[in-house]
């Protein structure tokens, strides 16, 4: 779809605009002025009431593919209060299908089609990204067989829906939605303070099964140059958490005989005894289980080899069990979620994975997620919580800049 119709599709008469906002500030829907600008490639829209600034700014790549950034800016000197923000995409007509997709341990990628009668929603449960959902959709117009697909690229709790919406003029069109989870938004906006939507890339497909994902691949190739990752094995896919440092040896002398480049030791490293999970937050070698002190023994062996050596992490939760808890209660919300908006935990935590870089000679870092919080009591819709998670990241790759980091999160979550 060309950036122009659709633009000309969201601005009919009796069609809401390109945005829906609602807060302390009133509602900012319907027939709202916008103001075109472009500069190198990019349409920018932008709605200003002296209050607030709605911004959006789209990027059309030559296969189709569109990208959709989103901005609301506070123009005054006070704290606003946000309570709903969404994107939103026109189509017309209202024979359609829709296809969405789950993600769960052992169900990854699971998606299916449904006919669209009146609404369909999908959105993430709670802190981790695909938690509920994966963030997309597509919609299939059955008179044309040509469908659209909508990928959310989350940095809050999220949500996306589908719904008919009647026309006055006497014919219908679906309306697509994306953006923050909407369910105990109350988000404070300082003054000054410019928040980004999730973008949103979207294009048409001919295929209804790949959806064209060919498409998405082209521009994330160009957009971030293809770089050879190493081969890796990870020792969970052979003993799960069972670490036994002689077969443990046995294993890197074959991986790297097999030509691996890259050897990752999973769970089960750290903590006392066998509840290894209830002491996470300390990363402290278990001398009782495990690797039982040896850690060290297989970490040069792999380098021996000529592999990266790896280790598994999961930042961002504690077990009950764990000192770091009662050192440090102050670095958590929700008894045992790490608080990523805190500095001072992101410098804590930055610092105690590093000491384990150091020691261990560690050149890939797996970091895994496996619970959540449904709700965020801040009101932001973990808005805050995924920037502070980012900082903490972009701080790890500044500090070790030849670091392989990879994200699992129980099975596809995040």
């Amino acid at each position: 779809m060309k950036i122009e119709n659709y633009i000309n599709l969201n601005k009919m008469t009796g069609v809401s605009g390109l945005f829906f906002a609602s807060g302390s500030f009133g509602v900012v829907d319907g027939d709202a002025d916008y103001v075109k600008t472009e500069e190198c490639g990019v349409e920018k829209y932008v709605y200003s009431n002296g209050q607030i600034e709605l911004c959006s700014e789209f990027t059309e790549y030559p296969n189709g593919v569109v990208i959709r950034r989103d901005y609301f800016t506070n123009l005054t000197e006070e704290t606003l209060v946000l309570n709903r923000l969404v994107s939103r995409f026109r189509l017309k007509g209202n024979k359609y299908q829709v296809y969405t997709q789950f993600s769960g341990w052992q169900h990854e990628s699971s998606g299916g089609w449904q006919n669209l009668i009146t609404e369909v929603a999908v959105a993430s449960r709670g802190m981790r990204t695909c938690d509920g959902a994966t963030p997309m959709l597509a919609l299939c117009d059955e008179y044309s067989g040509r469908s659209t697909v909508f990928h959310l690229l989350p940095n809050c709790q999220w949500k996306m829906s589908a719904k008919v919406l009647p026309i006055y003029s006497g014919w219908e069109t679906v309306t697509v939605e994306t953006g923050f989870n909407d369910d105990g938004l109350c988000m404070d906006v300082y003054a000054g303070e410019k928040i980004a939507l999730p973008p949103v890339i979207f294009y048409q497909a001919e295929n209804k099964i790949d959806l064209d994902a060919y498409k998405l691949h082209e521009v994330y190739n160009q957009l971030y140059p293809r770089k050879c990752t190493p081969v890796l094995y990870n020792s969970w896919l052979y003993c799960f958490d069972y670490l036994d440092v002689d077969a443990l040896l046995k294993q890197v002398d074959a991986a790297a005989d097999l030509g691996i480049e890259a050897f990752m030791i999973d769970a089960g490293w750290y903590g006392e005894g066998e509840a290894w999970s209830e002491h996470a937050g300390d990363w402290t070698e278990s001398t009782t289980s495990g690797p039982k002190g040896r850690l060290i023994e297989v970490a040069n062996r792999v380098r021996e080899k000529g592999m990266i050596f790896g280790l598994w992490f999961e930042p961002e939760r504690a077990g009950r069990l764990s000192k770091i808890l009662n050192e440090h209660p102050e670095f958590y919300m929700e008894n045992t979620f790490f608080d990523f908006t805190n500095p001072d935990a992101r410098e804590y935590m930055l610092n105690s994975i590093s000491s384990k870089i150091e020691k261990y000679g560690i050149g890939w870092l797996k970091f895994d997620f496996n619970d959540t919080i449904p709700y965020d009591k801040t009101g932001s819709a973990f808005y805050r919580y995924l920037q502070g998670q980012k900082l903490f990241v972009q701080a790890m790759q500044n500090r070790f800049p030849n670091m392989y980091i990879t994200n699992c999160a129980s099975g596809g979550f995040r």
